[in-house]
């Protein structure tokens, strides 16, 4: 490998443009970012020698930090950036209502997709290389290397037989119907625990599911939960949701201050469970498993590792963490069963939707028993097709080793050579996921936009996501990027860093060239893929559900044939990471056009979107000085966990009402103008779209000259109600519709219409719709299919 030839010593000193960054002491000094995205110093001396043995995926190297010059050009960015939007659209009636929403709608969109260049609309994915073929706002299409995606071990990508083999199930079998699946799921779950040596595995419809079910089927009041202050969105609202004695939350990879809190509430909580990633996907860091041995030992805490990023990531086998881990022959092996509890997601590296909770024995029964709850509360069922999906993958270990063992060396020649080109990368040697600091949110959205037109797709990230003066860009190597890949991946990083500033370093125009001995056990490979195959047809054929569609079905079938054939699978991440595929979009503008709204957005999950929807309106709302949310008293279990995991902080007066009548009797109490009012309407309450509309009269006639957010939740799914014509000025309620698709059509998914502000607003604030992975393109394009059957209904009436 060549070196580039450089003008300063870079394993001392990184230099950038209004950056610097040194390489420190871990043991003596070691900087931990706060909450308000500040660099602060641990408090501990010097001299004080730690009892935890050293972590040898620490990082070595402090981030960079931004200079007050650098901030005060993000201000005037910033400030030109809202002049900006406030110039294109001035009607009050679409500005945003809360300050979050007003954030968005000012900085963080028009920013981060550049105005809409760039935006990013898959027009396809190939299924024989990681590369999509994308649009913009302005429809220029391009083929990118897709490294946005979280295709780790390669699988995203289907080759011909895992398509005709999805395909095959699709015309066999209901997308989602557990009971008639469940030879299939029992051998999902036997298979998943037999991989992690587990005692039981349960599925989830979704990854962010897998920690709603794990921590509230634990948790009650005489548990203490702790978390690393890092971890992912759903352990944080897992965590809220279960309501137990005490919350609290640990610098990141600081086992010091993890300690500091188990001592300081030692006896006071019966239990403790103690809550971490098995791999930081924002930072590409790895927990300290040999501290939390040692503590583990001697608090005897329960632990619970989300093991999303990290399954078929980490270690020779894909096994996570602890496999990482005991690889190193230069640490203390930690023991195989030190996990309690693991969550996981199959949106990654296995390439499906769903969610899994692997756990030992003494957790089972509670486990069931929550499991059961959250179905009949209205959580959706797994799809058939991450059963499928998981055999398939899991059944292939020798492909599986191999593909993990390029995906090492990628990873470590990827990171080598960012280095000597003098690039900051987050994480440690062992991570596969490159984020790329740039420190301002606006360098951030550039580079990402720069990224793009040398031909990556690649995510910018700031806050809530990261700190705010710690924006990154974040890429994802994968084992199916041949050499030719990496070779133009490091050359479009190299140079889009130096367009938008990041590296000064003089350095040769040539990029290293790479190349990987793979060692192919094709006979071993071939059978191991095609007796996966026909065990797999075995149990979708006794499975089997002999019916004869009609016509409309066999279009909805076709129509989910055909995504499959354009898509594979999956995205392998949440739209604003990956992007959004053209089915996405289409379902969302007939769902707008049905409900007669402006605007909508879809959800992975009926339950999670309902919950994220009412936490994300429980918010301070602008000019007003009280916010009053009126629920029904027979509210959705859905409702009741999103007013128990919303924000505290501005968090509105809750009124619960029995019927219409008491209702109306409410809000003439509380009527001010000074009051916001957001009611919750459930479908029973309103007979037709006439006595909804006779309703909306006469509420917005009692709570004049005052703002209001109705949301009106379609029992029935989708159809039963459209948004009302009546034109009340600026006193007409935002009025929002959700709805199942499952309850529609028995496919995941659902749906929120209406304002076109509140929409926007709640694609950033809505943690259900930021932090899950979007709906297979599949399973849209048959909810694509069924809603255009719904509007010609509807248009023939």
């Amino acid at each position: 490998m060549s070196d580039f030839r450089m003008s300063n010593k870079m394993d001392e000193v990184f230099s950038f443009q209004q950056y610097s960054c040194k390489k420190i002491d871990i043991e003596i000094h070691e900087r931990h970012a706060g909450s308000d995205g500040s660099s602060s110093s641990s408090t501990k001396s010097a001299e004080a020698k730690s009892i935890l043995p050293n972590n040898p995926f620490r990082v070595l190297y402090q981030a960079p930090r931004a200079s007050t010059w650098a901030k005060v050009r993000e201000g005037s960015r910033l400030l030109y950036t809202r002049y900006r939007v406030v110039l294109r659209n001035s009607e009050t009636n679409s500005q945003p209502v809360s300050q979050p929403g007003k954030f968005n709608h000012h900085y963080v969109h028009p920013l981060f997709t550049q105005n809409g260049k760039n935006e990013r609309v898959i027009l396809s994915v190939s299924h024989e290389q990681p590369l999509a073929r994308v649009r913009d706002k302005n429809g220029n299409p391009q083929e990118v290397i897709q490294s946005a995606s979280h295709n780790y071990a390669g699988f995203l990508g289907c080759s011909p037989d895992s398509i005709a083999l999805h395909q095959f199930l699709l015309a066999s079998s209901p997308v989602v119907d557990c009971s008639a699946v469940s030879t299939l799921e029992s051998e999902s779950r036997d298979t998943v625990a037999k991989f992690w040596q587990t005692d039981f595995c349960l599925f989830t419809s979704t990854g962010y599911g897998s920690n709603l079910l794990a921590f509230s089927a634990v948790l009650d009041q005489s548990w203490m939960v702790v978390l690393d202050e890092k971890s992912h969105n759903s352990m944080f609202v897992a965590a809220y949701q279960s309501q137990p004695g005490l919350i609290r939350k640990f610098r990141h990879n600081d086992l010091n201050h993890l300690k500091e809190i188990l001592d300081a509430s030692m006896g006071q909580y019966t239990n403790t469970l103690v809550a971490v990633e098995g791999f930081y996907s924002m930072d590409g860091t790895i927990p300290d498993l040999a501290g939390l041995s040692l503590l583990k030992e001697h608090f005897g805490f329960t632990l619970l590792v989300d093991e999303a990023h990290s399954f078929l990531c980490l270690g020779a086998t894909g096994r996570g963490c602890v496999e990482l881990w005991n690889e190193d022959d230069t640490v203390v092996p930690v023991p195989g069963d030190l996990i309690d509890i693991r969550t996981a997601t199959l949106s990654k590296a296995i390439g499906a939707i769903g969610g899994i909770v692997c756990a030992k024995a003494m957790f089972g029964p509670g486990l069931i028993h929550r499991r059961d709850e959250m179905i009949k509360a209205g959580v959706d069922p797994t799809p058939t097709s991450a059963f499928v999906q998981c055999l398939y993958v899991l059944g292939q270990p020798s492909m599986l080793h191999r593909s993990l063992k390029r995906l090492r060396n990628i990873t470590k020649f990827c990171r080598q050579t960012l280095h000597r080109a003098g690039i900051y990368v987050y994480g440690c040697d062992s991570s596969p996921i490159l984020p790329i600091f740039a420190g301002r949110p606006s360098v951030a959205a550039k580079l990402s936009y720069v990224l793009r037109q040398l031909g990556v797709l690649a995510s910018p990230v700031s806050t809530p996501a990261v700190p705010f003066w710690e924006s990154r860009v974040r890429l994802c190597l994968s084992a199916a990027f041949d050499d030719n890949t990496v070779y133009r991946l490091l050359q479009a990083i190299i140079e889009a860093t130096q367009r938008v500033g990041l590296s000064k370093v003089t350095i040769s125009r040539t990029t290293p060239q790479c190349k990987f001995q793979d060692v192919l056990l094709r006979d071993q490979e071939s059978w191991e893929a095609s007796s996966t195959e026909k065990h797999i047809k075995d149990l979708i054929s006794a499975c089997a559900i002999p019916t004869i569609p009609t016509v409309h079905e066999g279009v909805v079938r076709a129509a989910g044939h055909d995504a499959l054939g354009i898509y594979g699978l999956g995205a392998g991440g949440t739209r604003w990471v990956v992007g959004s595929s053209e089915l996405h979009i289409q379902v969302e503008k007939l769902v707008a056009k049905i409900t007669g709204a402006q605007e909508a957005l879809t959800y992975q999950d009926n339950y999670i979107g309902l919950m994220s929807t009412i936490a994300a309106l429980c918010r301070p709302v602008q000019g007003y000085k009280k916010h009053c949310l009126f629920v029904p008293q027979d509210m959705p279990p859905a409702v009741e966990d999103g007013l128990r995991v919303a924000p505290r902080a501005g968090r509105p007066t809750v009124t619960t009402y029995t019927d219409i009548e008491s209702l109306t009797s409410d809000m003439l109490r509380s009527r001010s103008r000074s009051t916001y009012a957001t009611l919750v309407l459930r479908s029973k309450e309103m007979v037709d779209q006439r006595h909804l509309e006779n309703f909306l009269d006469r509420i917005t006639s009692l709570h004049q000259h005052a703002g209001m957010t109705i949301l009106l939740i379609d029992e029935g799914g989708i159809g039963t109600f459209s948004r009302p014509r009546n034109n009340h000025g600026q006193n007409s309620p935002r009025l929002l519709l959700y709805g199942s698709f499952f309850r529609a059509y028995n496919l995941l998914g659902s749906y929120l219409a209406g304002d076109p502000a509140l929409i926007m607003e709640l694609r950033y604030t809505s943690r259900g719709y930021m932090f899950s992975t979007s709906q297979q393109p599949f399973i849209m394009g048959m909810i694509a299919a069924e809603l255009l059957k719904l509007d010609e209904t509807l248009g023939s009436c």
